[in-house]
């Protein structure tokens, strides 16, 4: 599977996922109604829709202190655990994000969860612009 990718610019955080390969951890999925399971999407035959999400198979943490991030641990039932996958996207996008002060970005997270709940529709055409579909 191709690495997943973490991309930040100016004001901005890009997470590029491989989402072409059936088996690979990100897949995008189709569902005739928000409250169903949705059913496999060809990416490569058919083009994302508003019916279109992503599914992904992730991990949280991982035993195995290389493949984690050693300075994000955790005890779990008294088992030395390390931040892994989507845990690593969040820590490391909160530290591009966070270039003043931790309350500042906090502050910043809450507003994107409320907007983000207020959102109607995920794919509109602006948004449809900026999918971009590589070979892998």
């Amino acid at each position: 599977m191709p690495p997943i990718e973490i991309l930040s610019g100016c004001n901005d955080l890009k997470i590029k996922l491989p989402i072409t390969t059936p088996t690979g951890k990100a897949r995008v999925k189709c569902r005739s109604c928000k409250y169903s399971f949705g059913q496999p999407h060809k990416v490569k035959k058919c083009p994302i829709t508003e019916d279109c999400y992503i599914e992904w198979q992730i991990s949280y943490y991982t035993y195995d202190e290389k493949r984690g991030l050693a300075y994000v641990s955790y005890k779990i039932d008294n088992k030395e655990r390390y931040a892994y996958e989507l845990t690593e996207i969040l820590y490391k996008g909160i530290k591009v994000w966070n270039t003043n002060d931790s309350k500042e970005t906090l502050e910043d997270l809450e507003t994107l969860l409320e907007y983000i709940k207020n959102v109607k529709c995920y794919f509109n055409e602006e948004l449809q612009k900026n999918i971009t579909r590589e070979k892998i």
